[in-house]
């Protein structure tokens, strides 16, 4: 191979190659912590969430690292730069949010929904103003939506997005008519 064209491209595709086969590792990598039996205790799977985030930690960084070393290349005239940037982005993205995963799953494990649930029911009666149900529902307790009766009979559900769908129906932006 003298021609330089020939042997720049077969450079290219090279370090391209080594790049993919970096990024491709990710799946196996993220997948092949924690793989376990069926019937795990809560004390085991509690040791597999904290491997599993102490692994995205890991991973996270490597990928910051991968962003980096892309930028760095780009500057150095790396044709290659450009795909390990972003590749470098999309893995930290994702090992972020299998991270963020994990620490939600590791606060969960364990925990009933009756140990998260609202006990006192808020029942907004169907005869109320879409302002005071705002005002003294939405605005006082925060949930994002409640059960409507007539009388003692349950006759649906108001959420917040109802609300918002009025407002925008009536020509309303951040509770402001449109002028």
């Amino acid at each position: 191979m003298t021609d330089p064209v020939a042997r720049a491209l077969f450079s290219y595709l090279v370090q391209l190659n080594i790049v993919l086969g970096v990024f491709n590792l990710h799946p196996r990598i993220s997948h092949g912590w924690g793989k376990g039996g069926e019937g795990i205790s809560l004390e085991k799977d509690k040791r597999l969430l904290l491997r599993h985030k102490k692994g995205f930690q890991i991973w996270s960084e490597y990928c910051t690292l991968l962003h980096h070393l892309g930028l760095l290349s780009l500057f150095a005239g790396f044709p290659g730069a450009l795909w390990l940037m972003i590749i470098g982005w999309f893995l930290h993205t994702a090992a972020h949010a299998s991270y963020q995963q994990a620490s939600i799953q590791e606060t969960l494990i364990g925990r009933k929904v009756r140990d998260i649930m609202v006990r006192d029911v808020v029942i907004i009666p169907s005869g109320e103003s879409v302002e005071r149900v705002v005002n003294e529902y939405f605005l006082r307790y925060g949930y994002g939506g409640f059960p409507v009766a007539d009388g003692g009979n349950f006759i649906g559900f108001v959420t917040l997005k109802d609300i918002k769908n009025i407002a925008k129906e009536h020509g309303e932006t951040q509770g402001y008519p449109r002028s």
